[in-house]
């Protein structure tokens, strides 16, 4: 019998984490759905449903391929989709049950996603999120239906998505790295070597333990009060390899879901300040995996950083009027003096991931330790307690 401690010392996650990180720029809690979902890929016997990871970005360079390079070393049997039928029943008669990858979604769907309903992969993706999910092969003229439920990491538009397919989708949108980030080559050999012997840790893990995921997957409604129906659905297997893993998976799992899956009406509303400074904090959070990380945060760095994304709070501002944003979010900035004697301005990043880490602690709801209800102990019995002072019998 494997202990809680074992599995949690087993875990593979967080160098999967570590990996992405080398070769994906998104926020945290993206990356950690991200692993999460290639993780519960490799534990869909003991699922009854898994969403669909959606890559999205309006802009070129954002690293979309990038994570379908990631999903590729990191997913069970990971398979870059030839969309006709032969390949489709061909993949989905293997033993291990498959991965899709789609690159430039709008191809199948098209640009608007209302088209694509006739296409051999329509229904693996809408429907092959249950695990009850088949379609219909002919073998030696014979209609017989086959597995289609799988995995699916799609990249493209958000609008190239149809309905249906969408509210299945844990959605990642994308933007740009900024200049001062230094990644690596999704492509490189080395790397993908790496990728791929984190890939067989994961797979051989969650094996070990398919059971128990399916187990945590059930009981992943008690984690949120939102986490029911299609979220349930589509996040209920995040929740349960977090579960398994432990540590502080479970509490990335609940920053990911709130970040990522409730509306907006469901989160909390930041101030300008508090927003910065949560913006500011999660760059800084990536950047530090890095070997280039330094101890500062140069201003003209996070401005450029700022800038890059779809928030008309940094977009529509002036420089000015960026600064004294900073300066009220983060406090006043100090000149710093870099070994090439050029200066520039900025503040400690140790302080600012500091007041970062308050800002989340106190905007996290406090996730139960047993949230169990009348039907937990619908079945259970108990003994009376023996009264103090009675004779034994």
């Amino acid at each position: 019998m494997i202990s809680p401690e074992q599995i949690q010392k087993r875990e593979p996650l967080t160098g999967a984490a570590s990996f992405l990180d080398r070769i994906i720029y998104a926020k945290r809690e993206q990356k950690t759905a991200m692993v999460l979902y290639f993780a519960a890929t490799h534990a869909l016997d003991g699922l009854n449903t898994i969403g669909r990871l959606l890559v999205t970005s309006d802009q070129p360079n954002s690293g979309k391929t990038t994570v379908l390079d990631a999903a590729g070393m990191l997913c069970q049997n990971f398979w870059m989709a030839d969309p006709t039928k032969w390949a489709l029943q061909a993949k989905f008669t293997e033993r291990d049950r498959a991965t899709v990858g789609l690159d430039e979604i709008s191809q199948v769907f098209g640009t608007s996603g209302l088209r694509g309903r006739g296409s051999p992969l329509y229904k693996p993706l809408v429907e092959g999120y249950r695990r009850t999910a088949t379609f219909s092969i002919s073998v030696d003229r014979t209609a017989t239906d086959i597995s289609a439920y799988s995995g699916a990491v799609l990249a493209g538009l958000r609008q190239a998505v149809p309905p249906d397919l969408y509210s299945r989708c844990i959605q990642v949108a994308m933007t740009p790295c900024p200049a001062t980030i230094d990644l690596e080559d999704s492509l490189d050999e080395g790397v993908v070597a790496d990728g791929q012997r984190i890939g067989l840790q994961i797979h051989n893990w969650a094996r070990m333990f398919v059971d128990d995921i399916g187990a945590f997957a059930r009981d992943a409604r008690k984690r949120h009060p939102k986490l029911k129906g299609r979220k349930l659905q589509v996040w209920g297997s995040l929740f349960a390899i977090a579960e398994m893993a432990g540590g502080e998976w479970p509490q990335r799992c609940m920053d990911a879901f709130m970040a990522i899956a409730l509306d907006e009406t469901d989160k909390p509303i930041l101030s300008a300040e508090q927003q910065l400074l949560s913006d500011a904090g999660a760059y800084l959070a990536e950047r530090s995996v890095l070997p280039a990380h330094a101890r500062y945060l140069f201003s003209g760095e996070l401005l450029s950083s700022l800038r890059t994304m779809d928030e008309k709070l940094y977009t529509s501002k002036t420089d000015r009027q960026m600064a004294m944003l900073m300066k009220s979010a983060l406090g006043p900035s100090r000149v710093i003096t870099l070994p090439s004697r050029k200066t520039v301005r900025g503040w400690e990043a140790a302080g600012i991931l500091a007041e970062y880490q308050r800002l989340l602690d106190d905007l996290r709801p406090e996730v139960p330790e047993d949230a169990e209800d009348e039907y937990d102990t619908f079945f259970d019995t108990e003994e009376p307690e023996e009264e103090e002072g009675s004779d034994a019998a």
